[in-house]
């Protein structure tokens, strides 16, 4: 039993039939220490946070020494979440909102006219002449995504000659049909291109019978719809005249890559197509690429590794390099929300990546890498001027358009 007289330093520690609640406890503190533990002054009730309960007409040698610090909780105090994970999440959520709003504010402020930005005295190879407009400098490269994919059917005929005319260099996505037939087909399975006409992949349709047939729109028929196409028609139609970045993505189901790559092979040679000066072979899978180059060994191709946000947005510089280098890749082909999130990530892998080739990294950068999707001019000013050059667009002709009216003013 404590008597009226004693101390306040000698009921430190204890609590008479209940303990004493932590807000209380908050209360009556005198001072927060430099590292967050609560240190009592003299004169002032201190307790824990958790105090054991006493029952009445007990008593119970205090648990700690008089004018001892005892320390309290802060999380308790001022009600942040407990767990460990629940701190590192809010962490997390801020440096990414933090690292956004930079990257925002960041492209706002350069532009096509910002001539501070132009730092690469080169002037790039184009591929087609006459194609790449050109300034003082390289300016931009525009690769036409799956042809003019914002302005026709995607991977169509008339997608393909959109581009064709506006920025002589086409993306095209390629497939294999049952009967040996290069088909060009993006998705894995048929159904949103034919309306759920063709439910299963490519791979399962003959072109004789079925696919040559087949008409595909899509956005729920913003297009008219288009006949498929094969890659022998696009190789007949253009020729050496245009250049040609073929995606392969990886195989699954009945698709067999090594039979896709050997009738590519063989139709690029068939069409006596330049492979060294106007094709690019890119695909998320560094064993297709291989595959490519050992196919071509003759007239090697120069292949890209395609890289997303979710495969490597997290990922370090060296493990980016690393799948450069077992790619046997000779550039990148980097998704916008990568090249936004981690700019010098991207360009130290792949700068590191080809040291072989004694580049600097701005040359590497302006040279051997190409950044999908790029469809606003907001986009394209930042990255022409953060050093790329190789951009790939849903609509070409507007993206050069832009540009060109941009840099001419």
């Amino acid at each position: 039993m404590s008597r009226a007289g004693d101390a306040p330093d000698r009921m430190v520690g204890r609590s008479v039939g209940r303990p004493i609640p932590s807000h209380q406890c908050a209360g009556d503190v005198g001072r927060v220490a430099e590292f967050g533990s609560v240190k009592r002054e003299s004169g002032a009730q201190v307790c824990p946070t958790t105090t054991p309960t006493i029952p009445p007409n007990k008593t119970e040698a205090p648990t700690h020494a008089p004018n001892s610090s005892v320390r309290c909780s802060i999380a308790d105090r001022r009600g942040w979440p407990r767990g460990r994970a629940a701190r590192l999440l809010i962490l997390f959520a801020s440096v990414s909102v933090t690292l956004a709003l930079y990257h925002t504010q960041r492209r706002r402020t350069l532009t096509f006219s910002d001539r501070a930005c132009v730092s690469l005295p080169l002037r790039l190879p184009d591929p087609v002449d006459g194609k790449s407009w050109t300034a003082d400098g390289p300016l931009l490269r525009v690769v036409g995504h799956r042809g003019s994919g914002g302005t026709h059917v995607e991977n169509t005929l008339g997608a393909l000659e959109e581009a064709a005319h506006t920025s002589g260099f086409l993306e095209l996505d390629i497939d294999i049909s049952r009967d040996g037939q290069v088909v060009l087909v993006h998705d894995p399975t048929l159904r949103h291109l034919t309306q759920g006409a063709l439910d299963g992949p490519a791979c399962v349709y003959n072109w004789s019978g079925t696919l040559s047939r087949a008409r595909v729109t899509q956005d729920a028929g913003r297009f008219p719809p288009a006949p498929l196409a094969r890659l022998a028609d696009v190789l007949a139609q253009h020729g050496n005249r245009v250049a040609y970045m073929i995606d392969v993505r990886e195989c699954t189901g009945c698709a067999d890559c090594d039979a896709l790559l050997a009738q590519t092979a063989a139709l690029l040679r068939q069409y006596r197509i330049d492979v060294p000066r106007r094709v690019i072979f890119s695909s998320k899978s560094g064993s297709i690429l291989r595959l490519a180059k050992r196919l071509l060994a003759d007239r090697p191709p120069f292949c890209t590794l395609s890289c997303d946000w979710r495969r490597y947005g997290w990922r370090s510089a060296r493990h980016l390099q690393d799948a450069l280098e077992r790619a046997a890749a000779d550039g990148i082909s980097a998704q916008l929300a990568l090249v936004h999130s981690r700019p010098r990530m991207v360009r130290r892998a792949l700068a590191a990546a080809c040291a072989h080739a004694d580049e600097p990294v701005d040359v590497a950068v302006a040279t051997r890498g190409f950044v999908w999707t790029v469809n606003t001019q907001q986009d394209a000013e930042w990255l022409w001027c953060s050093g790329w050059r190789n951009v790939i667009s849903d609509s070409p002709r507007r993206l050069l358009r832009v540009a060109q009216e941009t840099v001419s003013r």
